[in-house]
């Protein structure tokens, strides 16, 4: 019988059990990451006015996947993924608690804050390749297309509702409801994880030490061009973009206040919502390559209104446009790596891209508060507009070939 029709839909991968719990897990896990960032970067803007600190914050959450994402990546090829994320949900289960605590008790300084963040983000580097590989992996072949997409739609949904709820909780209750809520979701994406079964090891593939699976992992991506372009193509977009969500809270401090900021990032995330709907479709009409070079001229002009206008309803729309083009760049690069890759460094493949994708948003993140120290919040958005630019450049230098297979599967759920 030809399934073609039901592998079509977005849906589709929802009709399995193992990936319809890993998905709802995602979306609180999404969801507890998105409200946590908003939480502390609200709570740094009320004990400093450093937009250095600030930016910091973004610092603290990403650069742990730029240290930690690889290792991460290796154990979980290497080790039961089952047990692993029980061990990685329980230690940022463990984070949170302890972050409420501190806030509940007013024990939280800038650098407590940052510490608490940093270990925060260790867990979720930790388990993320382990992550996205076992969704991938809990659907058949043809529905992995759908589920990268459905994957993506969990991560934009949070993104566009987390930031809401995070900014109404601190209006409403204070910042440590904020911090009590993330524990709480944190909670059902560990159960999430209990009813995950484990997949069968791969006996064929030689066993391997965290020393050998480094070394392996790092071969693989020094040979692999898929790899090699979509590296390069992120280091040039996410660290210019980066400075939109570095010195988003000091925007939104100046004139919008907390319900303003979640609401400015809530903008952000319907528009990735909204990509993720839609990216088939533009692929389709334009190629790769022009819906990537529409997504970057998206996220450009949503820096620069950012930096030019301080009226609240102008810059949501602004901003929902600049986060269609986040979402159409990253998806499309992790899809390029997912899908052209073997399955026993699937979760390596996807540490590569994290460790690029969050080391970037680490590096820059503390650059563009630098430059924003010397030469002013909106001065430092208007350059980072300017290299977004050239990151444009990048991506048609770096080109996706119009015949790959690799990158076109990826990014159209019916491809397989």
């Amino acid at each position: 019988m030809d399934d073609s029709r039901f592998t079509d839909s977005l849906w589709a991968p929802l009709r399995f059990p193992a990936f319809r719990w890993l998905w709802l897990g995602a979306l609180a896990m999404n969801l507890a990451i998105w409200m946590q960032s908003v939480g502390a970067a609200w709570v740094m803007v009320s004990l400093t006015t450093s937009p250095l600190l600030v930016a910091l914050v973004q610092t603290a959450i990403s650069l742990p996947s730029f240290l930690f994402g690889l290792p991460g990546g290796v154990f979980a090829d290497v080790f039961d993924r089952r047990n692993y994320l029980l061990v990685t949900h329980s230690a940022m289960l463990a984070s949170a608690v302890v972050l409420v605590i501190c806030c509940a008790l007013g024990w939280l300084g800038p650098w407590t804050l940052l510490f608490l963040t940093f270990a925060f983000g260790i867990g979720f580097a930790m388990q993320g390749p382990a992550w996205y590989t076992s969704q991938a992996e809990s659907v058949p072949m043809a529905f992995m297309g759908s589920a990268m997409a459905l994957s993506s739609v969990s991560y934009s949904s949070a993104r566009a509702v987390g930031p809401a709820i995070a900014g109404g909780l601190v209006s409403v209750s204070g910042v440590t409801m904020v911090f009590a809520a993330c524990g709480l979701l944190l909670s059902g994406s560990l159960l999430a994880v209990m009813t995950l079964r484990s997949p069968p090891r791969d006996t064929s593939a030689p066993a391997q030490t965290l020393r050998s699976g480094l070394a392996g992992a790092v071969s693989f991506a020094r040979n692999s061009r898929v790899i090699r372009d979509q590296s390069l193509r992120t280091v040039a977009f996410v660290g210019a973009g980066s400075a939109l969500w570095a010195l988003l809270p000091v925007v939104a401090s100046e004139s919008a206040g907390a319900g303003g900021y979640g609401m400015l990032l809530g903008s952000i995330g319907a528009g990735t919502l909204f990509g993720a709907l839609v990216i088939t479709g533009l692929r389709q009409r334009m190629g790769i390559n022009g819906m990537l070079a529409l997504a970057c001229a998206a996220y450009t002009l949503g820096t620069v209104v950012l930096a030019l206008i301080s009226d609240v309803w102008l810059q949501a729309p602004a901003l929902f446009l600049a986060g269609i083009g986040w979402m159409l760049i990253g998806t499309s690069n992790l899809a390029a790596i997912q899908m052209a890759v073997p399955s026993h460094v699937r979760a390596r493949s996807v540490a590569i891209y994290m460790l690029v994708f969050q080391g970037s948003m680490a590096i820059g993140g503390a650059f563009w508060g630098l430059v924003a120290i010397q030469t002013g919040t909106r001065i430092a958005l208007l350059l980072a507009a300017a290299m977004t630019v050239f990151a444009l450049w990048v991506m048609y230098r770096l080109a996706i070939p119009a015949a790959s297979s690799s990158s076109d599967a990826a990014l159209e759920p019916s491809a397989r």
